[in-house]
């Protein structure tokens, strides 16, 4: 799979019956395209069929008092932010208002790896984009374009660039520009919205509101793509969402669909004995966490359906992210 990947949902068909041609003519004007708001809802914009997606409001996660150390938390873990910089052309962490991304899975049993597709909506600078681009090794210094229902793609290497706005830009897998240009030109209506691999959970899950939401269909990706060996928990969930907010205090649902109820008791039942393993130490309960892991944690399960939800305080919020800065820099493990 591409280091781009690594980093990052029907029909509406409209009645009319007539007996003349006169008649007719009404119901294939309302049967226009009709082109999507680019700056509306990102996700909107993504076409059906991936299988794994997700929206970030940067700017709302920006304006909270936790950014900068959730990000370099972030890094500590692994977060390779400059690599994203280097692959987009442009800090979206720091710069964009909106991101979102989506992957899909070549056609064919035997393919491997998955095709990204990055939308990215404020500052940037086009030209500086692509020519970071054209810099590439893959891509030998070349660029051509490409035009699909009368919209213009730059193609770099292996990738495709579309700018339908000045502040808008999508990036992506030569493979998919077809089907990202018969969205955006109304052609086809279906987006990772009207998936409905994820409906239920996301009814499940309350819905996908706030500045993050995430979508993964986990046995897809591991029939098709290189992903590293799981444990038994996380093999045992095949689908899961999550969303929610934290510009100071932090509130997440998550849902997802377990292999069978078995299966759903298992996610549970170890979900509930780390955090009552680690609610029971003594640094947890001297930095005042004890309530998060107790009372703010809380799972659910319903047959192989899986929820869990988790509120904490803004200072709950702070002093974990110090507590687990403090904890890597005890252990050797700060970057």
């Amino acid at each position: 799979m591409s280091p781009l990947c690594l980093r990052l949902l029907a029909l509406v068909a409209l009645a009319g019956c007539a007996t003349t041609a006169t008649a007719a003519q009404p119901t294939r004007a309302a049967r226009a395209h009709t082109p999507p708001d680019v700056r509306g809802d990102a996700l909107a914009l993504l076409p059906h069929g991936a299988v794994a997606w997700a929206r970030v409001d940067a700017a709302a996660l920006r304006a909270s008092p936790h950014f900068d150390a959730g990000i370099e938390l972030a890094r500590g873990l692994g977060a390779d932010f400059a690599m994203l910089e280097r692959e987009l052309g442009f800090d979206a962490i720091r710069s964009a208002e909106r991101v979102a991304f989506a992957i899909y899975l070549p056609p064919g049993e035997s393919a491997q790896g998955g095709w990204p597709l990055v939308y990215a909506r404020g500052r940037f600078d086009r030209e500086a984009i692509l020519t970071a681009a054209a810099a590439r090794p893959d891509a030998h210094g070349q660029r051509s374009e490409a035009t699909e229902h009368g919209l213009t793609f730059t193609v770099v290497g292996n990738r495709a660039y579309l700018f339908p706005a000045p502040d808008v830009m999508l990036v992506m897998e030569r493979a998919l520009v077809r089907r990202v240009a018969a969205r955006l030109s109304g052609e086809s209506s279906r987006t990772v919205l009207t998936d409905e691999r994820f409906t239920a959970l996301w009814r499940a899950a309350g819905g996908m509101g706030g500045p993050f939401a995430l979508a993964m269909d986990l046995a897809a990706m591991r029939a098709r793509m290189r992903m590293q060996s799981p444990s038994p928990e996380a093999e045992a969930l095949e689908a899961f969402v999550v969303h929610g907010d934290a510009p100071g205090a932090l509130t997440a649902q998550a849902a997802g669909t377990a292999r069978d109820a078995n299966a759903a008791h298992l996610i549970v039942t170890t979900v509930d004995d780390a955090r009552a393993e680690v609610g029971g130490q003594l640094p947890v309960r001297l930095l005042g966490l004890s309530r998060v892991l107790r009372d703010g944690i809380r799972t659910h399960e319903d047959g192989a359906t899986v929820r869990v939800e988790v509120d904490a305080t803004a200072d709950e919020v702070r002093r974990l992210l110090r507590a687990t800065s403090l904890l890597r820099e005890l252990t050797g493990q700060s970057s």
